[in-house]
């Protein structure tokens, strides 16, 4: 489910998140959204593994990006069999695990987020 960056704004207000403190305001941020968002459509895996402690990924333009497996509880808590089993998905935007039910955007990685499932049970 793609969410549109503007009802992102509006969720991420309602919540209360980073605006009152920074003194950011939904304009602004939109504006910030909108160009990560197209920035980010450049920005795609071409490969992933996983050492005892991280997920690595591969990016197209040759970076490598490291993050804890802590970030996502299910992948952390899968045996080192069902981590292989993976698909990159939307031209490398995703990786997609259908047995454990994960899905990761690398833009998602880049931002620094982490499993949001509680988020979503939330709303």
């Amino acid at each position: 489910m793609r969410v549109a960056p503007e009802r992102l704004v509006i969720s991420i207000y309602e919540r209360g998140l980073a605006l009152p403190s920074s003194g950011w305001s939904p304009k602004y941020l939109w504006i910030r959204l909108m160009k990560l968002s197209t920035l980010a459509v450049d920005i795609t895996a071409s490969k992933i593994w996983f050492d005892e402690e991280n997920l690595w990924v591969l990016l197209r333009d040759g970076r490598q990006l490291s993050v804890p497996l802590a970030y996502f509880p299910r992948l952390l808590k899968a045996a080192p069999e069902k981590r292989k089993r993976y698909e990159i998905s939307g031209g490398g935007t995703g990786i997609h695990w259908d047995e454990l039910d994960e899905d990761i955007s690398i833009a998602g990685l880049l931002l620094g987020q982490g499993d949001l499932s509680s988020l979503r049970k939330a709303t």
